[in-house]
């Protein structure tokens, strides 16, 4: 299940500002590799502009999915404040516009900057608590995960959303390598909640329409 985290854009236009302007710019096209999990770390970045998947590469290479990010953004705080490697791996969803910013500069700019320092920890408490629902996944099945997913996705995740309607903006597929299963497992499983009544379907969303449906099945163990 996926682990990172909506940030609350509560970062003053100025101290975005001086992140970009001390900032080293670069662009990727879709499928390049912003960073890579496990390699030395290239200071915190502000993400500018397009979508980034953020993932990790399991032993025997397979990837599973945290999330999907937008803009405004920042990524890499844990590897700026602890000193260790990056701890996932970015890749361009589209046409990215990142400014990497040096560990030293940003650690001096979070020495000075209160407002910058708590959004970064507000995006790594949110990042332990969603670690925490990981964690209590192991005992369940797939139709709970997903029912936890669908759930939780939008308090914790980012959606490219705005009309705050309730759609959680999503694909099957994505679904899919969130919860490391396969597409059509999702399919069968979604299909089975909208018959319930307890969720519309779309192209590219999911809106619920029966919250105390979806906590139920989450309480209970079904046949993946």
């Amino acid at each position: 299940m996926p682990a990172i985290i909506k940030v609350e854009n509560i970062l003053e236009e100025s101290i975005w500002k001086t992140l970009l302007e001390l900032g080293v710019h670069q662009e990727f096209n879709f499928g390049d590799i912003v960073y890579k999990q496990n390699e030395p770390s290239r200071g915190l970045i502000c993400f500018q502009q397009g979508k980034i998947e953020l993932c990790t590469i399991l032993p025997g290479g397979m990837k599973k999915n945290i999330c999907m990010v937008g803009t405004p953004h920042i990524l890499g705080e844990t590897s700026v404040i602890d000193g260790g490697t990056n701890i996932c791996t970015a890749i361009a969803q589209a046409k990215t516009k990142v400014v990497f910013v040096s560990k030293e500069i940003a650690q001096e700019i979070f020495l000075s900057n209160p407002n910058l320092m708590y959004v970064i920890m507000s995006a790594m408490a949110k990042k332990i608590r969603y670690m925490q629902i990981q964690v209590e996944d192991a005992a369940f099945r797939l139709p709970q995960k997903l029912a936890r997913l669908l759930l939780s996705y939008n308090e914790y995740l980012e959606s490219p959303c705005k009309e705050h309607d309730g759609r959680v903006i999503v694909t099957h597929d994505e679904l899919a390598s969130f919860l490391g299963t396969t597409r059509p497992k999702i399919t069968k499983h979604l299909n089975a909640l909208y018959k319930q009544g307890l969720i519309e379907k779309g192209r590219g969303y999911i809106r619920i329409k029966d919250y105390e449906g979806l906590k139920h099945i989450c309480g209970k163990f079904s046949d993946v």
